[in-house]
């Protein structure tokens, strides 16, 4: 079993939500991308690395029963500011050279 500690709280279920919210937009992105495609295809296998990681901390955390208040400031962090700045950081330079390219 693996537990994982950030400021005493054992990261479980709700974490792997935010994780899974994460990987999902990185791959949505790495599907759209034209530029900076192989920097983006190597961040999703990074987070395909990780995966079991995290599917590892959800089941101990529901092994452990430990409610997801504990994981929730966490969940929110990963779900919408880290998935906001992926989008934004990367979407918007590719969505502007994609209408460049579709001008020409």
């Amino acid at each position: 079993m693996v537990a994982t500690f950030v400021g005493g709280a054992v990261l479980g279920a709700a974490f792997g939500q935010g994780f899974a919210v994460l990987h999902d937009t990185v791959k949505d992105v790495v599907s759209k991308a034209r530029m900076f495609k192989l920097i983006l295809k190597h961040l999703k296998s990074t987070l395909d690395c990780l995966a079991p990681t995290f599917n590892e901390i959800t089941q101990s955390n529901e092994q452990l029963d430990l409610p997801e208040v504990e994981t929730k400031i966490v969940v929110n962090s990963l779900s919408h500011n880290d998935h906001m700045s992926v989008r934004s950081s990367l979407m918007e330079p590719l969505l502007l050279v994609d209408s460049l390219n579709r001008s020409d």
